[in-house]
Order: C-alpha cells, then sequence, then structure tokens
C-alpha cells in the first residue's frame, strides 16, 4: 500500500479571487416572522420547515465558500458520494446526508417533483394569482404579504420560504406551480423530501460553479493585467454548505463565526452565526494556508437518517418579551444527545480522518476506466444542469408568449367589440 496525494481539480497555481453571490435570501424569515401571528407561527412551527425560522443572523460568506470549491479534488482515488475537497491533508466530503443533517430537511425517498401527481388541488393558484402560469417571485412576496386567509397565510408563507431561501432562485424566475399544488395539502408537504430537492440544487450549482473558470480567469488576464477576480452566483441553499464547513473544519468557525454554545442538539444550521464576511487573504492566511489544520470526522449516516430534532418554539414575541426561543432547545433535547453519541460510537468510535489511500495492486485499467466513469458523470452533471436551465428559460418564454397571446386576444375583441358598434350606429 502507499499513500497517494489526490489532485485538484484547478491547481493551486492557477487559483483566484472571486465575488460570489447567493442568491438564497435570509430576509424570508424575517418576513415570514414579522407576517403570521401566534397562531399562524404555531402552526408553521408544526411544519418540517418551522425549525428554520429560528435560524440566527447568518451572512453568506462568498470567500469561504470560494475557498473550498477552489480545492474540489477528482481522479480515481475518491469515491463518487457528493463532493469532496482537500483540506489540511485530508479530504472530506459534502454529501446528501451532510446537507439533511445540517438543515435538519428530510431525505425520504417519495417521487421527485416531476413525477408528482397533476391532479392535485390548483385553489391557491386560481384564488390569488387568478390562474395565472406565470406567478414572478415578486408577486408572491406581495401575495404572501397581503393575504389575509388564516390558513392560506400559513400555506403561502411555506412556498415562500422554499422558493426565496431553500431554493435561491434568479428573482426574475417564476414559482414552480406544483409547489402550491402540494402546499394545498400539509401532509403530503410536510411529507415531501424538501431537503432532497434543495440539496439538489445546491449541490448542482456547486458543482458547475468554477467548471472552466480558472480558463477564462488566465484568458482574461492575459488580455488585460487589471483583471483580478471572477464574478459568479450560487443557487439552493449554500448556507448549509457553509455551516458545513464551520462544523468540519473547526479553525474556520473558530475564526469567521461565532458558535452558539448552549444551543447543541439541535441542526447546526440553528447554532452557528456570521455578522462579517472575511477578505479572500483573511481566509487563506489564517485556514487553509495553514501547514497543520483539523478536521473532523464524517457525522454517522445512520445518525443523520434517526436522528430527531427537538420542536422550537418560535411564537412571534410582544416588545417587552426578551426571551431567546433558542433557548427552549436545549430543554428538550437530552435524548438526542444520547441516542447521537451511542450511534456515534458505534458506527465511528471517534476515529479520526483517513487520508485517501491507493493500492499498488490496483490494475492500470481499473484505474483508467474509473477516470473515465469520474469524467463521464461530471459531465452529465454539467448536462443536467444545463437542462435545468433551458427548461427555466423554455418555461419563461412559454409563460411570456401565453402573457401576450391573452393580451393580443383581449385587444382583439375590443377591435371586433367596436367594430360592430360602428355597424350598428351605421
Amino acid at each position: 500500500m502507499f499513500v497517494s496525494t489526490p489532485s485538484l481539480k484547478i491547481k493551486e497555481s492557477m487559483h483566484f479571487q472571486a465575488t460570489v453571490t447567493c442568491l438564497s435570501q435570509m430576509k424570508a424569515i424575517k418576513v415570514i416572522q414579522e407576517k403570521l401571528n401566534s397562531t399562524q407561527m404555531e402552526r408553521f412551527r408544526d411544519t418540517c420547515f418551522g425549525h428554520l425560522l429560528c435560524m440566527p443572523k447568518l451572512k453568506f460568506c462568498g470567500n469561504v465558500v470560494h475557498n473550498l470549491l477552489l480545492r474540489e479534488i477528482g481522479g480515481p482515488c475518491i469515491n463518487d458520494d457528493g463532493m469532496q475537497f482537500l483540506v489540511g491533508g485530508h479530504v472530506i466530503q459534502f454529501r446528501a446526508q451532510d446537507f439533511s443533517f445540517v438543515t435538519g430537511l428530510s431525505l425520504k425517498t417519495r417521487p421527485s417533483i416531476e413525477k408528482h401527481p397533476l391532479f392535485l388541488s390548483h385553489r391557491l393558484q386560481y384564488k390569488y394569482f387568478f390562474g395565472s402560469k406565470s406567478i414572478s417571485m415578486y408577486t408572491l412576496e406581495e401575495t404572501f404579504i397581503n393575504c389575509e386567509h388564516e390558513d392560506d397565510t400559513v400555506k403561502l408563507a411555506l412556498v415562500y420560504l422554499l422558493e426565496f431561501l431553500l431554493l435561491g432562485k434568479d428573482k426574475k424566475t417564476y414559482v414552480d406551480l406544483r409547489f402550491l399544488q402540494i402546499v394545498d395539502d400539509l401532509d403530503e408537504f410536510n411529507m415531501y423530501p424538501w431537503g432532497l430537492v434543495s440539496y439538489e440544487r445546491t449541490f448542482s450549482s456547486l458543482a458547475i460553479a468554477l467548471r472552466r473558470r480558472a480558463e477564462k480567469f488566465k484568458e482574461k488576464k492575459r488580455t488585460n493585467p487589471n483583471h483580478c477576480h471572477e464574478t459568479y452566483s450560487l443557487r439552493g441553499f449554500p448556507f448549509a454548505f457553509q455551516v458545513w464547513a464551520y462544523e468540519n473544519i473547526p479553525k474556520l468557525g473558530e475564526a469567521f463565526a461565532k458558535r452558539i454554545d448552549h444551543v447543541k442538539y439541535c441542526p447546526p444550521i440553528l447554532r452557528w452565526m456570521c455578522e462579517t464576511a472575511p477578505a479572500y487573504a483573511a481566509v487563506q492566511a489564517e485556514v487553509f494556508n495553514c501547514n497543520e489544520l483539523d478536521v473532523l470526522s464524517p457525522v454517522p449516516i445512520s445518525c443523520m437518517k434517526t436522528q430527531r430534532y427537538c420542536k422550537i418554539k418560535m411564537e412571534k414575541n410582544d416588545e417587552n418579551d426578551e426571551s431567546d426561543p433558542m433557548e427552549e432547545l436545549e430543554d428538550n433535547s437530552d435524548h438526542h444527545d444520547a441516542y447521537a453519541e451511542e450511534a456515534y460510537q458505534e458506527e465511528y468510535d471517534q476515529k479520526p480522518p483517513k487520508r485517501v489511500k491507493g493500492s499498488k495492486d490496483t490494475p492500470s485499467e481499473l484505474k483508467e476506466l474509473r477516470e473515465e466513469l469520474k469524467e463521464v458523470r461530471q459531465l452529465l452533471q454539467m448536462r443536467e444542469m444545463e437542462i435545468i436551465e433551458l427548461r427555466e428559460l423554455v418555461t419563461t418564454q412559454q409563460q411570456t408568449l401565453y402573457s401576450h397571446m391573452l393580451e393580443s386576444r383581449t385587444e382583439f375583441r375590443k377591435l371586433r367589440a367596436a367594430k360592430r358598434g360602428g355597424r350598428g350606429r351605421g
């Protein structure tokens, strides 16, 4: 056996700075908190998204995310589960299970959103959006804020949080009408694997964020010496990726975030806060350029799949109520810690992370096949992302054409009515 050094997808000599925009909007939490009354808040609390309203202030740190993406590795020496990064001489993985553990959202196996029955109710679509097939993100927000129906306000709040926070969509895109169907049945909505839906969008965006970007940066730098950084956006819920980094790289969390000590037995997304985004150079100097950097073992999958999170009281506080709803987490969760610790001991026995190893006995042909398979899978991921973007573009164009058609039809009817009126007077 020999230790094989994993190769970075982007060589260190080609690393570059970037301005990263996060399309996921934390403001959605504040908007919902200000809109819902105490009864509605209690109902929202009992849904699969309820705990997310207790997220502390978490500023997106583009330079933290970018530095990690620069350290993604590839090649036959790794597996194909999620994304792998080389940090401090260790390989850490970001997988669907990690996303679920960090966010507390479900990965249960259910039909994909594309295969969901289309015969569910269109009630919300027709009641609040006049049956329109082109509901913009702005329209959704305005309708939710102005909604006065006790139950429907909660349902619109769920779709609002899903679209604005968990899916991180471009503001120019339209709302997925199927979400309005599913949310009208709260039992169906709560059973749906929204963690998987959010993870797939997040993973796809992270996976292609730097694809061919290093080469483009080099070319721009060659033609324009003043070009110093790239720009790109991330969809989905990159905050989960950022918190995952805090959890797995202790020095990163210590340097640029604050861990809420009394919030221990809950999704990690609720126990980290960050008010200032660090500079690129600071992230490199204090963390990623360190010769010795500790990373933690991955959380056992068995623990991720079965750990239950405590319910969180999120009633709208009165002006004189200075209590912190986060404090209730500690009171209701001792059994969660006991179970998590037991599962951890059984599966990992607190072993340190292993460095990537390869075997000299592995046939070269097998290594080549693995490499080719990895490239094919990466190509498929890229094509899938392109298909998603094309679908969104086609949907937008179809909805625009449909709107123009309705306008033209209305105008035609007016002209025909005017013409008939003229004949009648003649």
